[in-house]
């Protein structure tokens, strides 16, 4: 989970850099992550469907609501519950010494969009 409390903790805090008047940050990177999640989600059916096309996997606008629903209420038990984002960004503020998570957390966006929109065309 740390890995995911430590990709949270990134969004949030590049909310908050790149948008300073952003009244809800903490709504802004729960959104964020769900979008990213839910792209290597539906990646992963394109790839499936694409490379074993006697498996039917049909996404529709209504299992597209119901992950998306259920994404965000996954993220809202881990994240939000008893305010455990208050302790995530409190635990991953205190760190004193630069670290390369910025870069990974950049790579796994660029790389997530990247694969969406070149799965397509496997």
């Amino acid at each position: 989970m740390k890995i995911y409390y430590l990709l949270f903790y990134k969004i949030y805090s590049h909310i908050i850099l790149v948008n300073k008047k952003n009244d809800i940050p903490v709504f802004s990177a729960l959104i964020a992550l769900v979008a990213l999640v839910g792209l290597n989600i539906i990646t992963i059916f394109i790839i499936i469907k694409l490379n074993y096309p006697d498996i039917n996997l049909e996404f529709s606008k209504r299992s597209g609501f119901t992950l998306a629903i259920t994404l965000i209420t996954l993220n809202w038990l881990v994240i939000f519950r008893n305010n455990k984002y208050k302790e995530i960004i409190s635990e991953y503020s205190k760190r004193e010494k630069p670290s390369t998570d910025s870069f990974w957390v950049i790579c796994y966006v660029i790389l997530t969009i990247y694969l969406f929109f070149i799965s397509p065309t496997y």
